[in-house]
């Protein structure tokens, strides 16, 4: 249980599911149920013992031993995890974030871009990709450029002031206080100039969140 926390609190391993159809997004609930499952189960065998119940203990230990398989399922997916990070397979799925992007702005989805721009505020990302990662923001929020949205506007827009066309998202400013400057409203298109004298985050989230998932997050993992 407390892997699974920390996997969901401190590296958002929830809010990725459109990576590697979602095994890093399943994984932590898997583990946090599979954990309340043993400690129930160990807590119930400790009290059964102490009042000499001897259906309660066995219960509790057939429990504990049918919890084996879904240990063992647990296992493989840390490891399938532990492949796609180190060999540098989570860098692919860029496409599948860039898309999960548009379609959340398309629809109008704030939970989903919410989820991301925490994304961006903790890991100290923005964008998709690359060393100017975000630029990627001028082409998200520009669905009239996009032929499947040429026609329309996002709800999102619509719905959310604060994010317009032009805006950089405020989860790629650094919050530094009064010895930082960063304007996210109107940020586009004169980015050039504006992103060396602004406190904000570049590199796209790709490749930052592959960088610590191989750094920290493997080494949790069973």
């Amino acid at each position: 249980m407390f892997l699974a926390a920390v996997l969901v609190t401190a590296y958002h391993i929830d809010k990725i599911p459109y990576i590697h159809d979602g095994i890093y997004s399943r994984f932590p609930l898997r583990i946090g149920i599979l954990g309340l499952v043993l400690t129930i189960s160990s807590f119930v065998g400790i009290i059964s013992f102490l009042a000499k119940s001897r259906i309660g203990y066995i219960l509790s230990t057939i429990v504990i031993g049918s919890a084996i398989i879904p240990q063992f399922y647990c296992i493989r997916i840390a490891g399938e995890i532990t492949h796609y990070v180190k060999n540098g397979q989570f860098e692919l799925e860029k496409f599948k974030m860039e898309d999960h992007l548009k379609e959340a702005i398309r629809l109008g989805d704030t939970n989903a871009l919410n989820n991301f721009f925490l994304i961006q505020r903790d890991f100290g990302c923005c964008g998709v990709e690359g060393e100017d990662g975000y630029n990627d923001w001028q082409y998200l929020w520009n669905v009239d450029s996009n032929p499947e949205h040429r026609n329309s506007r996002s709800p999102y827009y619509k719905r959310q002031d604060e994010f317009r066309k032009g805006d950089l998202p405020r989860s790629c400013c650094i919050d530094c206080g009064r010895m930082c400057r960063c304007v996210a409203t109107n940020f586009f298109p004169d980015n050039e100039k504006k992103k060396e004298i602004y406190t904000m985050h570049k590199v796209g989230c790709i490749q930052i969140i592959a960088m610590i998932y191989k750094q920290e997050v493997i080494h949790l993992l069973p």
